[in-house]
């Protein structure tokens, strides 16, 4: 448990000067939100890309406006996003995906396994049909052949996500008519996180990806990426094209006070490690759904000419959910794996293993691992 005195202590130090860093952080978004306002996006877009560094993500702008809008949502009463039967009447046309993963693995439990669970959630409004469902995949160590130690997990976890989402909208959409449809994701496109890792590894994500976003086109879906952020891609654009300095503010920052509820930014290319090792092409822009509320959405290129309407589905489905889409939120509830879930999984386990006649203390059930599974940490 925490060491409520060590707490005090560290929380009054680390956050002494909190209001002036702060003050000062308004100001250089004041400042650079001045210099956005005046510059030129049709000469600044076609910025010589070989000056990049891929050492940083860089969010390059293709329109030649900075602020985007659409009437019918800024008119609406999304102050209050509890008011939102205007909401439902302009997104009665569309189909909307949502589609989350979790999982539950173990280094300390003998045998090794991996069990990923995907949570959908599938809304029709124009013929006002709804599906939600979840599916359990569970892997040994005989059939992973790719992890070699601890380190490696979070990267098998991103390819094994990939795979089962892949696998679970295919079998849907063998099973239902599904087509024109919005699918969402939440960090599955997100792939600036590997920009740390070895050559051969981001090739082979990247592909992953590559192959599913293939799969969702083909399909007839629209698939987006729908992210909570503090990447600097947009400022690390400015302050290359611009020359600006000493700028540590996020694009989130940026956008919302540039943006109103229900605008969006100008769509950027974005230029990172992984993209341009994976041959992505992938695009993304700023959306405002309420005060300190803004998400990035990214989107293969193929799909960029239904930038504006992207824009107008997630914002509607944000408001829908309370401020954030409903349709990710269910998929998320349904993908989650509970403790009660995750002793229940470990007893199965130990149950199959006992039928084998395995002695508990032979597959190395340990006290430490116990208590682990009875408290969650």
């Amino acid at each position: 448990m925490l060491d409520y005195s060590k707490c005090i202590k560290l929380i009054s130090t680390s956050f002494k000067d909190f209001k002036n860093n702060f003050a000062k952080e308004k100001e250089q978004i004041r400042n650079l939100i001045d210099t956005i306002k005046k510059i030129d996006l049709k000469w600044i877009k076609n910025a010589y890309q070989s000056n990049f560094s891929e050492k940083v993500e860089i969010l390059q702008p293709v329109e030649n406006e900075i602020i985007v809008e659409d009437k019918r949502l800024t008119l609406g009463p999304i102050n209050d996003l509890k008011e939102n039967k205007w909401a439902f009447d302009l997104i009665k046309e569309k189909s909307v995906l949502g589609i989350d993963t979790s999982e539950l693995f173990t280094t300390h439990y003998y045998p090794f396994f991996v069990l990923l669970n995907v949570g959908i959630c599938y809304y029709n409004y124009k013929k006002n049909e709804y599906f939600e469902t979840s599916s359990p995949s569970i892997y040994s160590k005989d059939t992973i052949e790719y992890v070699e130690d601890d380190r490696s997990m979070p990267l098998v976890i991103n390819r094994l996500r990939l795979e089962n989402e892949l696998q679970t909208i295919t079998d849907l959409i063998k099973e239902k008519s599904i087509n024109e449809c919005f699918t969402f994701f939440d960090e599955s496109f997100s792939s600036n996180y590997l920009r740390s890792s070895n050559r051969s590894v981001i090739e082979s994500i990247a592909s992953n990806l590559k192959k599913n976003l293939d799969s969702y086109i083909n399909f007839g879906l629209y698939p987006i990426g729908v992210i909570y952020t503090l990447s600097r891609g947009f400022v690390n654009f400015l302050k290359n094209v611009l020359d600006i300095k000493d700028i540590n503010i996020s694009d989130k920052q940026i956008f919302n006070e540039l943006l109103k509820p229900g605008q969006r930014s100008c769509i950027f290319k974005v230029n990172n490690l992984v993209t341009n090792i994976g041959g992505l092409s992938i695009f993304a822009f700023y959306l405002k759904i309420s005060e300190n509320n803004v998400l990035r959405i990214e989107f293969d290129e193929r799909i960029k000419e239904y930038a504006d309407e992207i824009s107008k589905i997630v914002f509607l489905q944000s408001v829908i959910g309370g401020g954030y889409p409903l349709c990710m939120q269910r998929a998320h509830e349904l993908a989650y794996i509970s403790q009660e879930e995750r002793i229940y999984i470990y007893n199965l386990i130990e149950e199959e293993l006992i039928k084998q006649g395995v002695k508990l203390n032979e597959f190395g059930f340990t006290r430490k691992q116990e208590r682990k599974i009875e408290r969650i940490i």
